[in-house]
């Protein structure tokens, strides 16, 4: 992990629950440079990191993205982008019943980090001591993180483990045709989005805000990645679509 920075600029603040880094696991870190780079037009600073090696970072104007690690089967994600939360406890927060920890409350020069899956599944980081961090806010800016997402076949339970670990409530949305959208609140904004989908392991999704999606979908193919979910439109916020990049990992575009 490296520090975490947000995109949105807001005055510096970070809450329990705030989504504060991103790291895509590969087991190619050249290929998925290459990729992401490509794909999205960020820059990358390249760190060493003493003896955990070289830490990968995607940089856009000066703002860290993510970070590029090496996958590692006893993480549990071969092939996977990893969001982390700020929390105020690890320790505490470890502790929760039903929780799977891949990787315990571990120090890094930022903090303290560790990695779990939810009941369902789900892989989430969390992360305490992270230096400050603006609460989302405003339109967001192509090229960063603009969504996160919970896919899930089991929402109602995965609703009951982030409402204590993160002090998220939840509410519902009827959606038609596409069912019943979850929505995770952190006090009176929304935190992020939860789908039930029964046939798809559990997992996280974050969402890259694009100018054109349908075009970075076209991109996409183009360097290697494949098409999860076609471009379609959600009424009243944009146009997103599901990609899978070279290495298997899902990550969704939306143009707003």
């Amino acid at each position: 992990m490296n520090e975490p920075r947000t995109a949105h600029q807001n005055a510096p603040i970070t809450l329990p629950g705030t989504f504060v880094w991103h790291e895509i696991n590969t087991p190619d870190i050249a290929a998925s440079r290459t990729f992401y780079t490509e794909l999205f037009g960020w820059d990358v600073n390249v760190a060493d990191m003493g003896d955990a090696g070289l830490y990968t970072t995607f940089v856009q104007n000066e703002t860290a993205i993510a970070g590029l690690t090496q996958a590692r089967g006893d993480a549990g994600t071969p092939a996977a982008w990893i969001s982390y939360t700020a929390v105020t406890d690890l320790d505490a927060a470890v502790q929760q019943d039903d929780i799977h920890i891949h990787v315990p409350p571990t120090p890094i020069p930022d903090g303290h980090f560790a990695l779990i899956a939810d009941p369902t599944g789900a892989v989430i980081g969390l992360f305490q001591d992270q230096p400050e961090a603006p609460i989302p806010n405003g339109a967001p800016v192509v090229g960063t993180v603009c969504w996160h997402e919970l896919l899930t076949p089991h929402p109602s339970r995965a609703a009951g483990f982030y409402g204590p670990l993160l002090g998220w409530t939840t509410r519902t949305v009827d959606m038609g045709a596409d069912g019943t959208y979850w929505l995770f609140r952190q006090g009176e904004r929304d935190a992020a989005g939860m789908m039930e989908m029964p046939d798809t392991p559990a997992g996280w999704l974050c969402y890259i805000a694009v100018a054109d999606a349908d075009a970075t979908v076209d991109r996409a193919v183009t360097l290697g990645g494949r098409i999860r979910v076609a471009p379609r439109d959600i009424p009243d916020v944009g146009r997103f679509a599901i990609l899978e990049d070279p290495a298997g990992a899902m990550v969704a575009v939306l143009a707003f």
